[in-house]
């Protein structure tokens, strides 16, 4: 017989709704909260907002998961800022939320790869692994042309 975990008391409010939790709940109901909350335009609206001030890695893992699985422009836009991020595990966590959303973040590549910061535009050549060969030379072909840091000619080579 599988396990069956059950979650802690408090978790499931009632008469709450989950983007108040995602706020204002004990980090077990923001958790909940965050799986529970839908991919359109308000849950992923909520979820940003909720990314912005979370410092729960469980709850960041789950906003972002959330995220990712919605794969739209409006969730890539939500993610980029935190590529920027001091804390190396939200800009861990974006990057590879940014990697699940393949075609949502097409899109943004350019942008990414012609940042003033060349950490963002090392990180953006990890994005364009993810797309097809084609394209991805096309878009690392420039790079190599004009970067001056090393450390990104390196990551589109």
């Amino acid at each position: 017989m599988p396990l069956i975990r059950k979650d802690p008391p408090g978790v499931h409010a009632q008469n709450v709704p989950s983007t108040d939790l995602l706020v204002r709940g004990t980090p077990d109901q923001r958790w909940s909260a965050a799986r529970a909350i839908s991919g359109d335009a308000a849950g992923v609206a909520a979820l940003a907002s909720a990314l912005l001030g979370e410092s729960d890695a469980r709850v960041r893992e789950a906003i972002l998961t959330n995220l990712a699985r919605s794969a739209t422009l409006a969730a890539v836009d939500a993610v980029l800022p935190h590529l920027r991020s001091d804390d190396a595990g939200l800009r861990t966590g974006a990057l590879d939320a940014l990697q699940a959303m393949r075609s949502a973040v097409a899109p943004r590549l350019g942008e990414l790869l012609h940042d003033p910061d060349q950490d963002i535009r090392l990180l953006a050549c990890d994005l364009v692994r993810n797309v097809p060969a084609a394209e991805a030379s096309s878009l690392l072909a420039g790079i190599l042309h004009n970067e001056p840091e090393p450390n990104v000619c390196a990551a589109a080579v």
